[in-house]
């Protein structure tokens, strides 16, 4: 394929297009024609076509915040391309409200909460040991933290591109937001006990996978 593939799982509204215009706008990936999102996988497309999307690229990322949803056979698929894999994860209450201003059009906040808790997007630990727990030994595989994109973009950005294997060159402000809500007013939701004991049981889990104390992160 190329010399580098870079592949950053998810999830949406967690930094993706902001990290993405960082990455893109490095000298090592900055063409005239390049996609943030390859979406062969939820267009029914012919897979083996992958590789070719990113043939005539040295370097290339597919930064598609849905690909945490693959199953473990696309995973696998995905695995004999990708030389560094990533996700940036944020505070699963946080990550649930501003998922909620970003797609809530014909949800109330309850139906929502329950949607994000039975489809289980906020159980970071099970979907994340299906990309990085199979991964070839040759894969980089690391997690990123939204709350490091809030305490300080610019060294956010030096860190994943350290991580990525290259030259640490920042062409953008890091502190501008890109691709914010639409709603100006965030939405405060106010989480059952049914749900914040299931998230923080997730939380639990996902802390001691990561080997990251979480707390913080818990209501």
């Amino acid at each position: 394929m190329n010399q580098k593939h870079i592949v950053n799982i998810g999830l949406p509204r967690c930094g993706t297009t902001w990290l993405w215009s960082h990455l893109y706008s490095h000298p090592a990936l900055n063409y005239p024609i390049y996609q943030k999102e390859n979406l062969i996988f939820f267009d029914h497309q012919e897979f083996t076509n992958y590789k070719n999307s990113y043939n005539n690229h040295n370097v290339s990322a597919n930064f598609q915040p849905n690909l945490w949803i693959l199953d473990q056979a696309l995973i696998k698929f995905l695995h004999q391309y990708a030389t560094h894999i990533s996700v940036v994860l944020r505070n699963p209450y946080q990550f649930i409200e501003r998922y909620f201003d970003f797609i809530s059009h014909n949800f109330s906040q309850e139906d929502f909460v329950e949607w994000a808790v039975s489809a289980q997007i906020v159980n970071y630990q099970r979907f994340l040991s299906r990309w990085m727990d199979t991964a070839p030994s040759y894969v980089a595989c690391k997690i990123f933290y939204f709350d490091d994109i809030e305490k300080d973009p610019t060294l956010f950005v030096s860190n994943y591109l350290e991580f990525c294997g290259l030259e640490v060159i920042i062409n953008n402000n890091p502190k501008i937001v890109i691709n914010q809500n639409v709603k100006s007013q965030k939405s405060k939701i106010n989480f059952s006990k049914r749900h914040i004991s299931t998230i923080n049981d997730w939380i639990d889990a996902f802390s001691d996978y990561a080997d990251q104390d979480l707390a913080h992160w818990k209501l």
